[in-house]
């Protein structure tokens, strides 16, 4: 996958927690016998901030190798740009002499 598609997949990834974590947080009545209202309420809210926290640092994350691998590329497309500028410079120049020569010839 290209980095937007991991971007997007990231951020669209992010409303699950919420959403799950804000219907525990909202309970009126526990879901097992074995688990309290306060843990229940606590786990939900813990979910939330957790799941949003870990996704926000994945999406940096990603974000920031998109940015590393941006500058790599545009430093390989440098070298390129300036191994065919030599190219033309070496051709300009033997061009410029070899006129010289027949002028002064």
């Amino acid at each position: 996958m290209n980095y937007g598609v991991r971007i997007a997949y990231l951020m669209l990834a992010m409303p699950f927690h919420t959403i799950l974590g804000m219907a525990l947080d909202s309970q009126t009545s526990r879901i097992t016998p074995t688990t309290t209202l306060g843990d229940l309420h606590a786990g939900g809210g813990l979910m939330w901030v957790a799941g949003e926290a870990l996704g926000l640092i994945g999406t940096i994350a990603v974000f920031v190798q998109w940015l590393r691998a941006d500058e790599r590329a545009a430093r390989r497309q440098d070298r390129a740009s300036d191994e065919v500028a030599a190219v033309q410079v070496a051709h300009w120049r033997a061009t410029r002499e070899a006129a010289a020569r027949a002028v002064s010839s």
